[in-house]
């Protein structure tokens, strides 16, 4: 496979609009059920560290009905099957201004992520939770793969308008 053969990766522009001298990431939003459909936190474990078993929605709505709310605070692992039931009942509660990280990776040079939610389970949970149609994200990786997915538009409907 040659340099011109490669996917098309979908990438970011390398633009600076508060002059801070990096690049910003592209924000979309993606429909919640078609993140869902790669990696549900309620049908699988993705903090495989700290949990047996998926989470639940009864125990969501349980930690939401007793105030058991744990805020953002940096933490990434370590944590209590507790700890992350409240921090989704947070988000649940609280919403989140932040994209979830998703890499769909590169199937046309043999790279498929297992679990393709980088950064944002906590954030996703708490809006299948909600039932929310779409969550923003940020989406790495090969663009064919992320539209044949349905976290993209189709290629049609992505092109720019005519002025």
């Amino acid at each position: 496979m040659g340099l011109t053969s490669l996917p098309q990766l979908y990438r970011s522009p390398p633009d600076d609009p508060r002059g801070t001298g990096e690049a910003t990431a592209d924000v979309v939003l993606v429909p919640t059920d078609a993140v869902a459909a790669l990696c549900d936190p309620f049908r699988a474990v993705c903090w495989h560290a700290d949990l047996d078993r998926p989470v639940t929605r009864e125990e969501i709505a349980a930690a939401i009905a007793d105030g058991r709310l744990n805020p953002p605070d940096g933490q990434e692992g370590g944590m209590t099957r507790e700890a992350h039931l409240g921090r989704i009942a947070w988000f649940a509660v609280h919403g989140w201004p932040d994209p979830i990280s998703i890499d769909v990776g590169v199937p046309a040079l043999g790279h498929c992520p297992r679990w393709p939610v980088e950064d944002g389970n906590h954030r996703l949970a708490a809006a299948i939770f909600r039932m929310d149609a779409s969550i923003s994200a940020e989406i790495g990786g090969q663009l064919s793969h992320a539209r044949d997915l349905g976290l993209l538009p189709s290629e049609a409907a992505s092109a720019p308008a005519m002025r």
